[in-house]
């Protein structure tokens, strides 16, 4: 199937998808072998360890977002200082037209701490201590120094003013939802993605 940029919406979800193909592109590429028994996959992501005891993950999105948005993450926010953050080492990414998907992996720095909540939704307050909470409140106070290039977005789509002052306003009524100041954030901020008993932002 070909699907150009301005073509209609290509359906992505690795979960029921094959991508072993593209597993095997990112180990030429990067010199690593992954461990398929360590994979986690998600909708539009595989991540797994290495032999080299680092994390590799494969992001795909359809090819219509391509130049719409950052496709680097990883790669960009390697110039932050202070954020308790996993190392990138290195990246690949590439095309495919004739399936209408662009493809990305990064390697990384290996965590092994767990997500604060074991499993599913945090449900109960953590007891986290006083240091992860040091080290959390200066992550986030170093990376509201930095202004990237582009939006943040949330679920593939933009965060606006516009759509801020919808989202609350749907529940709170009308409100001033005026935003003074825009500063660098985690696109997926979630508890998902803090580790403990070590700090690290994950994704």
């Amino acid at each position: 199937m070909n699907t150009s940029v301005a073509g209609p919406a290509v359906t992505v979800d690795l979960r029921h998808q094959p991508h072993a193909h593209a597993i095997e592109r990112v180990e030429r590429c990067l010199g690593v072998v992954v461990d398929r028994e360590s994979a986690v996959v998600k909708r539009r992501s595989v991540g797994a360890r290495s032999d080299r005891n680092t994390w590799v993950r494969l992001e795909v999105q359809p090819q219509e977002l391509l130049g719409t948005r950052g496709w680097n993450g990883v790669q960009a926010a390697e110039v932050l200082r202070g954020v308790a953050k996993p190392a990138w080492h290195q990246g690949v990414s590439w095309l495919d037209r004739d399936a209408g998907l662009m493809w990305r992996a990064d390697e990384t720095e290996l965590v092994t701490a767990a997500p604060v909540p074991a499993a599913g939704v945090l449900r109960h307050a953590s007891e986290l201590p006083e240091s992860w909470w040091e080290t959390f409140n200066a992550s986030l106070d170093a990376l509201a120094t930095y202004r990237p290039a582009h939006p943040a977005t949330r679920h593939t789509a933009f965060l606006t003013q516009q759509r801020i002052t919808n989202l609350i306003t749907r529940v709170f009524g009308d409100l001033d939802t005026t935003i003074d100041e825009w500063t660098a954030v985690h696109g997926d901020f979630a508890w998902q993605n803090l580790t403990a008993p070590e700090r690290w932002l994950l994704d």
